[in-house]
Order: structure tokens, then C-alpha cells, then sequence
């Protein structure tokens, strides 16, 4: 309690410098985890029992959601040994806290990586590069994300299946995976399209700030449904579902390694970092994986399987460094190419607008943190249960191929960015003259956000080496906007709120629009059209749902890496099974999705070595 409490009041010191949560986080954060992890955390392995050469039926690369979830379910068969690799540690307790976990963003939780210098996005950021988060540690993204649970469209999985030609991927034969994983606490929703215990915990959102109900109810002014976005219907209006469990962050890593702690077939090796998955050269077979831990470097042997599950940026990176992967990129960076497949090709993203603040006339009575603090701990209230988004409304911008298709999604964040901006400015990214121009005026002021989410980006982006080293982060170009189209569906979307913002519920709120130009676009009449234009390249943000980089397809299209079973095309006993793998933009929020095709692919590797369970 002592602990938490002083985090919780440096955190909400103005003047908190990063380097001093940085530090703060480091030395006592190693002794909550390592103290957490003995107690209630799934069982890690000792270096001192690494043995070079072992052998494992399954190697699993990555304790993220994908990789978590394939070790609990493949170690359900109790003649298999499972070993989990994965370069980060247990699980901090600061990120039972959803209010803080975009503090973990500034912490060895996050791979911290940046895109390239961008043309035709990111122009509001230093260098005109966004800031990249990707979670490192057990439960990986999932440790960073906000909670939001949001599983995509049914139009979603029939493109996607559509795409690959293959209807197993239909949203019909994928709803069971997405209801097996989920435990739903909802106080009102479409029951059949739900599961009821299983591992991943679904509530309401249990701190609804006074923002949501007049958003909703402008909803129904202009004749919008309240609907469930997991649900029947995906264009609407709706309230957060979240995966906190009575106001705690319920992670993948609680939800599925937590849970079984005492299975010994499986072998969880946290601070491992994996450097090459050996591919035997003449019969182009795994036959195992090169890693290094705690100063040592050793070799895994699979029986079975590779498993791949390092996620959107370092799944396609190890399979590069590993000679999988465009030739002439591999033998640029040295890299004998063993297969050549378009690896890193096809990288999509959300793009999140952040220039529609309103605030309040009103101000709001100052908040206490300690209570704040003592409501989340003993009674799982208070706003340090909720992280971000509030409510959403999905909708069609008029602009996509299907009406009926949600392709822009409006997200209430019921707090602003220039509110302890000091804190976040590492995380977010913005030059100093941006954020200046925007929001140094507000920043004493009580306000909130909605922030306009592109969901269906035409903008394709691609990864690639920036050298041989294993340890230099990956060249991320998402080329944002670079399709004219995307700032279009942007603008839809601002219109969509400044129509809201009309409705006498909304005003009713008391707030005005902040109309602070951004620097750059000094030229346009504010609210005009080519405003917005101007400004949505220079005030978005990554809302960090990457995916695509590792294509499911066909072998031979010559587009995709592995097939609709997520094998690597051409290389015996390797598959990837995470984000990386989605073959077109989704409209969820990746942590639905991946629950989903990690679920439907455990049951694939059973099914192909014939062990599935009743």
C-alpha cells in the first residue's frame, strides 16, 4: 500500500520528469515483480537450470497474447513439453491499475520504437516520426493497451476469409473461438454472440465519467442506435467494454499463465532473448531456436514445432534475421536468404486524430489521489479503474465499399492531452511548437478529447531490417495517409462529432470546442475543410493496433507468408500465429482478434498432430 501510494504521488506530481519514473519503475519495480511473481505468478525457470540442447516438442517465440495463450493451450496436453521464450519479465502490479498504464509506455515494458521520417503523416512530430508502442513482458500489448475490448466486425472475418479464399476464417466459424475465450459480466448485451467463463473477463466500465451519457444520448438525437459492439450490430453508439476484472487489469498473462502455475510440462523463460530460428539449409526444416539468457547463449531443439508470436514488428524481424524474407533486402543486410517470401510487406495500422478537445466552462473539483487510490484498492471504483475510452460510436464515413460497414470510430477519452503533458510528452511525440499552438493555452483547464479512429486504412506500410544486429530495432514505415482517401474518412469523422456536439444533449454538457490552430495550417479558417485536412496529418497519433506483416494467403499468390494454418509457406515445422498474421485492416482493437485466431490456432495444432481434446 505504502509503495503504491508513493507512485501514485509522483505520478501525479506536475513536475514529474520521465528519467525519475524511469528510475522509480527500475529499482522498485524489480522488487514488485520479482515479490508478485514468486506469490501469484505463473512458474519461471531459474537460468541456473538452462541446459544447452534441450528438447521440446513445442517452442513457443513470445509471452504476449498469442504466445500466452498457445502455451496454456498446448500444455493441456500433458505428454507434450512446452518451452515459452520471451525477452521481457513478469507482469509489473503497477499494471493492475488501468489509470497508469500509459505510464508502463516509458518503461522496459515497451520495445519504445519509432517509424522512419514520414511524408505524408506524422508531420506534428519531432523528425516526423511517431512513436511506436509494443509490449515486452508476459501479456505483451496487452500490459500497455487501455483495456478497451473490442473484437472487430462480422464484415471482418468474411473479408477476411473472402481474401484468402478459405471459409474456416468466416465470421460464423470464428465467433465460437472468440465466445471460448471470454467471460462476460456485461449488464446488458446480445447474449448469443457472448461466451460465459472462460478466460479473458469482459465488465462495463465501472468509472463512466459525466461525458458518456449526454454523448449517447446526442446519439439518439440524430436517430443513432445503442447498440453492442460485440454484438449484432456494429454501427452505433455504445458504452466501454473493458477486460478489468472488478476494476483490475484482467491480462492475458493472469487470464491464461496465472492460471496454470502448477502444470510442469510447461517451461516459462522469462529475459530470453531469441537471436535466429535454425532452418536446416538442404531440407528447409526447423530445427530449433538460438537465444541468449542471462549471459548465456543456448540452443533449443523442437520435436514437433516453432511457434512464432513475437508480434506485428518482431515476428517479421526474426523470421528476416533468420533468412526468411524479400532476397535482395536479406542479402543487402548480409543475410543468406533461405526463403524468399514478402516478409514485412502489408503493415497496417489505426490512425487516431487527437485535434477535437472541448472544455468545459465549469471547472471540476481537484482530485484526490490517495482516496482515488484507496476506492480502486478496497472497493475496485474510482477513476483509477478506467484507462482511456469511455464510449465509442462506430460508424460508415459514406466513403467505404459496404454502407453497412463501420470504417470510422469516434472514442470519448474523458481527459486531455495537455493535462500533465510534461508526463506523456515522451510518449506521444509532438513538437514543441504543435502542442504550443494547440493546447498550451488549455492545459490549466478542465477538458476531454474524442478522438477520431480510421479503421479501414487504405495506407499500407512494410518493415524492414535496419541491419543484421540483433539487437537494432527494425525500419517501421507505415507510409500514414499516404492514400488521399484515409484523411477523407478522417474528416467524415470530425463532421460526424461537430454534428454531435450540436444535438441539445451534448450542449447541455457546457463545453466549447477548442479552436486553438494548429501551427502550420495558420493559412486555413478554422473548421473548414482544408483545415481539418491540414490538420489531421500534423495531429494524429499510432493508436497502436498493428497487424499484417506476416500475410495469411495462399502459397503462391505471392503476397502472403503463411497459409490459412498459419504455416510458413515453404518451411516444414514453423508457423506464426499472432497479429501479424491478419490479412487486412480489422476494426477491432487487436487484443479481440488475436484472442480469437490464438484460440482457433491451438486448436489447428492439435488438430494436425491428431491430439485435439474432447
Amino acid at each position: 500500500f505504502i509503495v503504491l501510494s508513493i507512485i501514485i504521488s509522483v505520478v501525479a506530481l506536475e513536475n514529474t520528469q520521465p528519467s525519475l519514473l524511469e528510475l522509480f519503475f527500475g529499482e522498485v519495480g524489480k522488487f514488485l515483480v520479482n515479490t508478485r511473481a514468486s506469490l501469484h505468478g505463473p512458474r519461471i525457470q531459474d537460468p541456473s537450470e538452462d541446459r544447452d540442447m534441450e528438447e521440446y516438442d513445442y517452442i513457443i517465440i513470445g509471452a504476449g497474447v498469442a504466445g500466452s495463450i498457445l502455451a496454456n493451450r498446448l500444455s493441456e496436453i500433458p505428454d507434450w513439453k512446452i518451452l515459452l521464450l520471451e525477452t521481457g519479465t513478469p507482469e509489473n502490479p503497477i499494471g493492475e491499475i488501468p489509470g497508469l498504464s500509459q505510464i508502463l509506455q516509458l518503461t522496459q515494458y515497451n520495445w519504445r520504437y519509432q517509424t522512419v521520417p514520414q511524408e505524408t503523416g506524422c508531420l506534428g512530430m519531432i523528425d516526423n516520426k511517431c512513436n511506436i508502442a509494443s509490449g515486452k513482458g508476459l501479456g505483451g500489448g496487452g500490459v500497455l493497451s487501455d483495456s478497451f475490448f473490442s473484437r472487430g466486425t462480422k464484415q471482418d472475418y468474411d473479408w477476411w476469409a473472402q481474401e484468402i479464399q478459405n471459409e474456416d476464417w468466416n465470421f460464423e466459424n470464428v465467433l465460437p473461438y472468440h465466445k471460448k475465450a471470454e467471460d462476460v459480466h456485461l449488464k446488458a448485451f446480445d447474449w448469443e454472440y457472448h461466451g460465459l467463463g472462460g478466460p479473458n473477463y469482459v465488465e462495463d466500465l465501472r468509472n463512466p465519467s459525466r461525458i458518456r451519457q449526454p454523448f449517447l444520448s446526442a446519439a439518439r438525437e440524430l436517430n443513432y442506435s445503442i447498440i453492442d459492439y460485440n454484438g449484432a450490430k456494429q454501427i452505433g453508439f455504445s458504452r466501454a467494454q473493458v477486460t478489468t476484472k472488478r476494476g483490475r487489469r484482467h491480462s492475458i498473462s493472469k487470464a491464461y499463465l496465472e492460471t496454470i502455475r502448477g502444470r510442469r510440462n510447461l517451461v516459462i523463460k522469462t529475459l530470453s532473448n531469441v537471436t535466429r530460428i535454425v532452418i536446416n539449409e538442404d531440407t528447409k526444416e526447423v530445427e530449433g531456436v538460438e537465444y541468449v539468457r542471462n549471459g548465456r547463449a543456448l540452443v533449443a531443439r523442437n520435436k514437433k514445432e516453432v511457434i512464432l508470436s513475437a508480434g506485428t514488428f518482431n515476428s517479421p524481424l526474426l523470421l528476416m534475421l533468420s533468412g526468411v524474407g524479400h532476397k535482395s533486402h536479406l542479402e543487402e543486410n548480409d543475410v543468406e536468404c533461405l526463403q524468399e517470401l514478402p516478409v514485412g510487406d502489408n503493415l497496417k495500422d489505426h490512425v487516431g486524430f487527437t485535434g477535437l478537445h472541448f472544455i468545459f466552462k465549469d471547472k471540476s473539483p481537484e482530485e484526490n489521489y490517495f482516496l482515488n487510490f484507496y476506492d480502486w484498492l478496497v472497493k475496485g471504483e474510482g477513476p483509477l479503474t478506467s484507462a482511456g475510452t469511455d464510449a465509442i460510436g462506430l460508424l460508415n464515413s459514406g466513403l467505404s465499399e459496404d454502407p453497412e460497414y463501420a470504417d470510422v470510430e469516434l472514442a470519448v477519452v474523458p481527459m486531455s492531452l495537455a493535462q500533465g503533458y510534461d508526463l506523456i510528452e515522451p510518449i506521444v511525440n509532438f513538437k514543441r511548437e504543435i502542442y504550443d499552438s494547440v493546447w498550451k493555452e488549455i492545459q490549466d483547464q478542465d477538458a476531454f478529447m474524442i478522438l477520431i479512429i480510421l479503421l479501414r486504412a487504405k495506407s499500407t506500410g512494410k518493415i524492414r531490417l535496419r541491419s543484421r544486429e540483433v539487437g537494432d530495432h527494425p525500419l517501421i514505415d507505415p507510409q500514414y495517409l499516404s492514400h488521399p482517401t484515409d484523411t477523407e474518412i478522417i474528416l467524415e469523422g470530425i463532421k460526424k462529432v461537430l454534428e454531435l456536439a450540436e444535438t441539445q444533449s451534448f450542449k447541455r454538457l457546457g463545453v466549447e470546442l477548442n479552436s486553438k490552430k494548429v501551427y502550420g495550417c495558420e493559412d486555413h479558417d478554422f473548421g473548414s475543410d482544408n483545415y481539418w485536412r491540414c490538420a489531421i496529418p500534423r495531429l494524429h497519433i499510432s493508436t497502436f493496433h498493428y497487424t499484417g506483416t506476416n500475410k495469411m494467403g495462399s502459397e503462391g499468390d505471392g503476397k502472403s507468408v503463411v497459409d490459412a494454418r498459419f504455416k510458413v509457406h515453404g518451411i516444414k515445422n514453423l508457423r506464426v500465429i499472432d497479429a501479424s498474421v491478419i490479412p487486412n485492416a480489422n476494426t477491432g482493437h487487436m487484443l479481440g482478434p488475436v484472442l480469437m485466431l490464438a484460440e482457433k490456432g491451438a486448436d489447428i495444432v492439435k488438430e494436425d498432430w491428431n491430439e485435439l481434446l474432447n
